[in-house]
């Protein structure tokens, strides 16, 4: 079996990590099963025009009885060959969780990778549990099915989930609470986002200026070693309103310290519901897991709002971040020349003319190396999704198809890169003071420059785009 497809296909679905310890570091190594192998060899010979996703289908297929096995192997190996298929979705989903638990105190030293993966695996070792929802006919709505590896990650990322925040329930409000919270443990970002599902969005401004002003004016002498802090004081909270009279002098009343008080309470509340993490998945909503029937009737309701439904909205989520890790990996293989001339169109939308100022280039010349960094990242895009999923035909439709996917993606991410150039403090200073635009501009041109090492000069010439790109994303 010379076939490249047929030789991966064969390791998929036969193959299983192993940790191996290095002195006090390890590291992952995958080894096949020689009679999983052997058996997928088999099949992959006798069968033709087989993809990774066909694979599963049909493995899944067998263990749930739905048609007949073509030789008697099949039916014997099946859970095993389909288990050792979901250890790479286990993986994956193991990484992006380390990943992002990492940036929380509380979780940070308690679990490593291994952690997560064995916890995943424990789910994947029975796979006709774990894929129970899975609807083989379901397709998103260009036409395409779903993929079983795309439905396991949605599903094994709220098992972890819900694994580990049963296990650590003092995590679900952080460190701190009550005053704390917003002490000690709230960003701008995060505060914003809670108080968008709790008040209406034309009024959380003043919300954002009281809690910034408390940050820094009630600050106790010595922080407690417990999850507890003290009350701001009446003078303080008397100071936070004459700030916010002065912010806000058109109103034709003065604010009092209560009122600051109750302020700064509905943020503790909107934080403490914002932590108070839910997690949503078909067992625990209809909790009916060993009724298959109930289970095709709830994965197969017409008009039911799909996308509401949270699991699936994690595999649309799921979806999109497989599209982007193949996106940054296109980028990441560009030169720093390529990676700046595309930043700088997608990000801050400069037209080839501004690139050439703030590059010292002239026009042709960026038009053309700009040309040539979209040609070899959208090669190195397709070149990906074309190993990612396996029976990808690159016609010349699929390739447009991909081109504007690609652009449509990076785009976001150029503006997400520039965006996390500008500190949170930097971005409330713009929003609670009339000068703060200019301050902001100054700090966001030597980020940029100070990052892509260019020219401040050359980078103030642009500065009505510099400032048309803040009015856009400084809220």
């Amino acid at each position: 079996m010379d076939d490249p497809l047929k030789l991966k296909l064969a390791k998929l679905f036969s193959r299983f990590p192993l940790f191996n310890d290095a002195g006090n570091r390890y590291y992952l190594a995958w080894r096949s099963h020689p009679l999983l192998y052997k058996n997928m060899q088999r099949l992959l010979d006798r069968r033709q025009n087989l993809s990774e996703d066909r694979c599963a289908r049909y493995f899944l297929q067998l263990l749930k009885n739905e048609i007949v096995p073509e030789q008697n192997d099949d039916l014997a190996y099946a859970k095993k060959h389909l288990t050792s298929y979901l250890c790479t979705s286990s993986y994956i989903v193991a990484k992006r969780l380390q990943h992002t638990y990492q940036k929380i105190d509380f979780f940070q030293h308690r679990y490593d990778e291994r952690d997560y993966l064995q916890i995943a695996i424990q789910y994947a070792n029975d796979p006709l549990k774990l894929l129970s929802g899975f609807d083989f006919q379901r397709r998103h709505r260009d036409g395409t099915l779903y993929f079983v590896k795309t439905f396991a990650k949605a599903v094994l990322e709220r098992k972890i989930k819900d694994e580990l925040y049963k296990y650590n329930q003092e995590s679900l409000l952080g460190k701190y609470k009550d005053w704390g919270i917003l002490r000690y443990d709230t960003t701008f970002k995060e505060l914003k986002i809670a108080l968008q599902s709790y008040i209406e969005a034309d009024k959380i401004e003043p919300y954002l200026f009281v809690w910034h002003w408390f940050k820094e004016t009630c600050k106790p002498c010595q922080q407690r070693s417990d999850r507890a802090s003290p009350p701001p004081t009446f003078q303080e909270l008397q100071n936070i309103a004459r700030l916010y009279d002065d912010r806000y002098s058109c109103l034709a009343t003065q604010i009092e310290a209560k009122q600051i008080e109750k302020m700064l309470q509905i943020c503790i509340e909107a934080m403490q519901r914002h932590r108070n993490l839910k997690l949503y998945y078909p067992d625990s909503i209809l909790n009916i897991e060993n009724d298959r029937d109930r289970w095709d009737e709830f994965f197969t309701i017409e008009n039911a709002g799909f996308e509401n439904i949270p699991l699936n909205s994690l595999i649309c989520n799921e979806e999109r971040d497989e599209i982007s890790a193949l996106v940054r990996d296109a980028f990441e293989s560009l030169s720093s020349e390529q990676k700046i001339l595309l930043l700088l169109w997608k990000g801050l939308n400069l037209t080839q003319t501004q690139t050439g100022l703030v590059m010292d280039l002239p026009q042709y010349t960026v038009s053309r190396r700009q040309s040539k960094a979209r040609q070899l990242m959208l090669k190195k895009f397709t070149q990906r999704m074309q190993q990612h999923f396996c029976d990808l035909n690159l016609d010349s439709e699929t390739i447009k198809s991909a081109k504007e996917k690609m652009e449509e993606v990076f785009e976001k991410q150029a503006r997400d890169f520039f965006k996390s150039l500008l500190p949170q403090s930097d971005r409330y200073i713009a929003i609670s003071s009339n000068c703060g635009n200019t301050i902001l501009r100054t700090r966001f041109l030597q980020s940029i420059a100070r990052f892509f090492n260019l020219n401040r000069k050359n980078l103030s010439k642009v500065a009505d785009d510099i400032d048309k790109f803040l009015q856009e994303n400084v809220n």
